[in-house]
């Protein structure tokens, strides 16, 4: 890697790649985590592990639902289950750090460095991407299309308007007025 070059940014998911105390790679062979962890040593790679992941690696499913129930308390809180605070452990001591998205009411619970607050450019990437692509126009047109036909159809037997007609009450109207081959068409 040479000085201009900016090293790979990936978040982990599944942390038993990255982790030498997990019961071996799940999700790629040994040869390539033993790379994957000499790469975020060497800074070539910045890892980092989301927030949530970490939640829902260390408490178990009733662990989770006594945390939750227990956040923005002072109930006493569950402990995480150690051989995943371990990899957790492993994970930091490699480099990699915590992203800040923190769940409502949740408090860190396992020592990990957060990671710094510096890069904003996934956002913006996304939102490039997304502006490429119609998002709800295409329904919107639909609704438009379906209130143009529904009012020179006249108003409904028995039910007065209500309110202003608009593409999401159109698309409403006609799911309530159809049969089930009229909900599949829609």
């Amino acid at each position: 890697m040479t000085n201009d070059q900016k090293p790979l940014r990936i978040t982990t998911i599944r942390t038993c790649a990255t982790s030498s105390t997990s019961r071996g790679t799940e999700i790629m062979p040994a040869a390539d985590a033993r790379e994957l962890r000499q790469r975020i040593q060497d800074g070539q790679v910045l890892a980092f592990v989301s927030e949530a992941s970490v939640f829902i690696e260390c408490l178990s499913l009733e662990d989770k639902l006594v945390y939750l129930a227990a956040a923005l308390t002072k109930n006493a809180r569950p402990q995480p289950n150690r051989r995943r605070v371990a990899v957790f452990k492993d994970m930091a001591s490699l480099g990699m750090k915590m992203l800040h998205a923190p769940l409502i009411g949740a408090e860190k619970f396992i020592d990990m460095p957060w990671a710094d607050d510096i890069n904003h450019d996934r956002q913006e990437r996304f939102a490039t991407f997304g502006r490429l692509y119609p998002r709800h126009k295409p329904i919107e047109t639909y609704g438009e299309n379906l209130r143009n036909a529904q009012a020179s159809a006249g108003p409904r037997k028995g039910f007065p308007p209500s309110g202003s007609a608009n593409w999401r009450t159109a698309i409403k109207k006609a799911w309530d007025d159809a049969d089930e081959a009229g909900k599949k068409v829609l």
